[in-house]
């Protein structure tokens, strides 16, 4: 049985609590910041895992692709995104709903 969408988010509330409490600075920008920071350290590694498999960029440590580790690094990206995304108090699923309905909208004149 998978997650469901609202089990995310109820998560990302309680991992950004849990953050705060552990190690993410209480000055808001900093906390910000802090978690752009680290969306990039993500991106990075998801760029090298896609990469690597791609055969332009050779894997360091040796390892063939593996596409449960790229799975991973995709998930680390959304994960940080969203507690990102929470440190703003964006409403994601209202966001996301209004983005796709733009894309939707893009699309259907094509």
């Amino acid at each position: 049985m998978g997650m469901t969408f609202q089990q995310l988010l109820d998560w990302i509330k309680v991992k950004d609590q849990d953050l705060r409490r552990i190690n993410t600075p209480e000055d808001k920008v900093k906390r910000r910041l802090n978690r752009m920071a680290k969306l990039g350290e993500e991106f990075g590694e998801l760029s090298s895992q896609v990469l690597s498999q791609s055969s332009f960029q050779r894997d360091r440590n040796g390892r063939k692709f593996n596409l449960e580790e790229l799975g991973g690094e995709v998930a680390d990206v959304l994960i940080t995104t969203m507690l990102l995304a929470e440190s703003f108090d964006i409403d994601i699923t209202n966001a996301l709903e209004k983005k796709i309905a733009k894309i939707d909208k893009r699309f259907k004149n094509l």
